[in-house]
């Protein structure tokens, strides 16, 4: 809808950024606690490594199942026809 933010998730009721954020600050503090540092490169593809669930085919078979999902203006918004995984997309 355009003006409107579009709620991207990662899991029912988890967004997908905090997700991503998430799992790249355990990262850091394992490589820390391991006394080695992650690399740019290697930062980003963590950061990265679930893009694919914003595809909005993926968004929608997390709205399908979410219970958040009545008051949900992204779930409303989107076609529950198509059901695509992300591994695909998120490991390129």
């Amino acid at each position: 809808m355009p003006g409107k933010p579009v709620i991207v998730c990662s899991h029912p009721r988890k967004l997908l950024e905090d997700h991503l954020l998430q799992t790249l600050r355990i990262a850091e503090e394992m490589a820390a606690k391991f006394n080695f540092t992650l690399s740019p490169a290697q930062k980003k593809a963590l950061f990265f490594h679930d893009i694919g669930k914003a595809h909005p085919f993926f968004q929608a078979r997390l709205c399908k199942n979410c219970p958040e999902k009545e008051r949900c203006d992204s779930s409303k918004a989107l076609s529950t026809h198509k059901k695509i995984g992300h591994a695909e997309s998120s490991g390129a």
